[in-house]
């Protein structure tokens, strides 16, 4: 329930005979009870401290860096620094220093792992693994959180209780006083900021990526994708329900490399992704290896400077069109192909180029029924120079036209099946193939 602002009461009505011959019967101020929240009209603006609002105050900054402090606790070799984020886990551990033998990467310990627990199992047995406890994941509480550790003190109780606390000024003496530095070291202090994770996140979060298509690549990434190998890891499923459900391979377990790049279903549909961000970015064809596709520039590949957010626009496209007819097959039992896979991915990448090139075209805040209090943090609207920048690389997947005097710029939609190159299954198409008739799309301009 909600109280606002107060009211004058003239006191109960069961005042006594001498107060009525005073006079002077002292009102109080009561609140008003308004109602529930979600019946009660405010602005939030109105709520804060000052001239502050309420959106500028930083909320749980503490438990933040608790939970900071407990990852650089948990997570060892350096897999964590504040501010850069959690070092992929397909990323394998920091580079070692010149000279020594290079490690294997983070996606092959993490599959061997699992193919070690898989091996280890005996076939038919309904024996699961070993489940990690649960209070590996659990955050102590402080003791102030933690019911019944101690009795709740008021404010002006635990302030005293402090001042007590602390020791008591020693007065100056007539020897010379040696001020020492502060040595005293910020746990949680800010890593680098040029490092390789912060570049990762920060170039995922300017893409602009889906958010099935962001959500999908964080878990690869991290090793949590729900392939069958890491659910019977981490004793979801049985041993027999570990392996792919394509027919050809129901033996082969399935990793993440197998699911994405080495089956059956999605091993042409690999090779032409690479083919197309080599027309796109006018470089050699990446080999379609599960490093290339899975760990992106940490594979061993990395794509031209100007092409590297198309590059994984393409690969996000690409993973999350694999995992959806995977979840399809696994659950329905229906089948799939390349060709599917290709065309799902050329869908993808098309809706996200014309949802683009609305935010190019088109006001968001300005269309009917948007409100602009809705858009208060980074605006929507995406420069024609950021669009060109992201897309238009040398006409293969779009090209935008210049509109004459006032008119509006036009893009040609040229990304299909068929252009750039075409998939395995349609390599019998004619050498040369035929440019795709152009899609106008316009708009009033943001």
């Amino acid at each position: 329930m909600v109280y606002i602002g107060a009211a004058s009461d003239p006191g109960s009505d069961s005042g006594s005979d001498s107060d009525s011959d005073s006079g002077a019967q002292e009102s109080r101020r009561v609140p008003l009870l308004v109602g529930p929240w979600e019946l009660v009209q405010v602005d939030p603006n109105a709520w804060g401290w000052g001239k502050k609002d309420l959106l500028a105050f930083t909320v749980k900054s503490a438990s933040v860096r608790r939970v900071q402090l407990r990852a650089l606790r948990c997570l060892p070799g350096g897999r964590y620094q504040p501010k850069s984020g959690c070092r992929p886990k397909l990323w394998g551990p920091p580079p070692p220093p010149p000279g020594s033998p290079v490690p294997p990467t983070g996606l092959v310990v993490l599959e061997t792992g699992w193919r070690h627990s898989y091996d280890t199992q005996p076939p038919g047995s309904g024996q699961r693994g070993v489940r990690r406890p649960a209070a590996e994941f659990e955050v102590g509480l402080l003791p102030c959180q933690a019911p019944g550790r101690r009795a709740r003190l008021g404010v002006w109780e635990r302030v005293s209780a402090r001042h007590a606390a602390e020791p008591q000024p020693v007065p100056p003496s007539s020897a010379t006083l040696v001020v020492l530095p502060d040595d005293t070291i910020d746990a949680a202090a800010p890593g680098d900021p040029d490092s390789a994770e912060r570049c990762l996140w920060v170039e995922m979060r300017r893409a602009d990526l889906p958010r099935e298509q962001y959500i999908v690549l964080y878990r690869i990434l991290h090793g949590s994708m729900y392939v069958g190998a890491f659910l019977h890891h981490i004793s979801v499923i049985p041993r027999q329900q570990a392996c792919c459900s394509h027919p050809a391979y129901q033996g082969e377990l399935e990793t993440l490399s197998h699911a994405f790049t080495l089956c059956p279903a999605v091993a042409p549909a690999a090779e032409w992704v690479g083919r197309v961000i080599a027309a796109v970015a006018a470089c050699p064809t990446p080999p379609p290896a599960p490093e290339v596709l899975l760990v992106g520039n940490g594979g061993g590949w990395v794509a031209p400077g100007d092409a590297h957010q198309v590059w994984l626009l393409l690969r996000g496209s690409f993973l999350h069109a694999v995992w959806q007819l995977r979840c399809r097959r696994s659950l329905t039992g229906q089948p799939f192909t390349a060709l599917a896979v290709c065309a799902a991915t050329v869908a993808s990448v098309t809706s996200t180029l014309r949802r683009d090139w609305a935010r190019v075209t088109q006001s968001l805040i300005g269309m009917s029924g948007m409100c602009p209090e809705w858009f208060r943090g980074r605006s929507p609207a995406l420069a024609l120079h950021a669009f060109r920048s992201r897309w238009a690389h040398r006409g293969v997947l779009c090209r935008v036209r210049e509109g004459e005097g006032d008119a509006q710029p036009t893009i040609q939609l040229r990304f299909t099946l068929a252009h750039p190159c075409a998939p395995s299954p349609l390599a019998s198409a004619p050498a040369v193939l035929p440019e795709p008739p152009p899609v106008q799309i316009g708009g009033p301009t943001a």
